[in-house]
């Protein structure tokens, strides 16, 4: 199975894939078109939707925020306060950010509050948080031990069925 996905630009970027669906795996080859600074969804790039999804707000500089807005592909932690987690532990869960009407941003920067993809990059991690994320809980992004966005979960999506590993 071959699928291709296009974006503005010409350049070709194939990967394999491996789409999981009813018990059943099938190996592909998955060719985007595109040019080297563009984000490449992480939907095409892991073969699954994201885990939930959160509306964000980074905090300004004078709040201890960051000096500026980061860009799509920004890969800081999520953190969320839970019993189990051990202190400065890293999670991997990434965020992609969407658009006003829930594209992701391929292109554009991205916006200082808005909605936010969330991605348990490990999969081997995703039975630790599927049973500790929930609606409407608070958690934040991290660079390092610093928190620089704060957080709320609006939605679950995939973070009971995707992939674990």
């Amino acid at each position: 199975m071959e699928i291709e996905y296009k974006f503005p630009q010409q350049f070709v970027y194939s990967v394999p894939l491996k789409f999981l669906s009813l018990n059943t795996a099938t190996n592909c080859m998955l060719t985007v078109t595109t040019n080297f600074t563009m984000h490449i969804p992480y939907e095409i790039k892991l073969g699954h939707i994201a885990d939930f999804k959160v509306e964000y707000r980074f905090y300004s500089k004078a709040e201890g925020g960051r000096e500026t807005i980061p860009f799509q592909g920004y890969r800081s932690d999520f953190w969320y306060e839970h019993v189990d987690n051990v202190t400065n532990s890293i999670f991997m869960i990434w965020p992609e950010f969407e658009n006003e009407i829930g594209e992701v941003i391929i292109e554009s920067e991205i916006l200082n509050a808005g909605v936010a993809r969330m991605w348990v990059i490990n999969p081997q991690r995703r039975n630790y948080h599927k049973d500790k994320i929930k609606l409407g809980m608070t958690g934040y992004f991290m660079e390092a031990s610093r928190k620089v966005a704060e957080c709320k979960v609006i939605e679950i999506l995939g973070l009971h069925d995707n992939p674990v590993t």
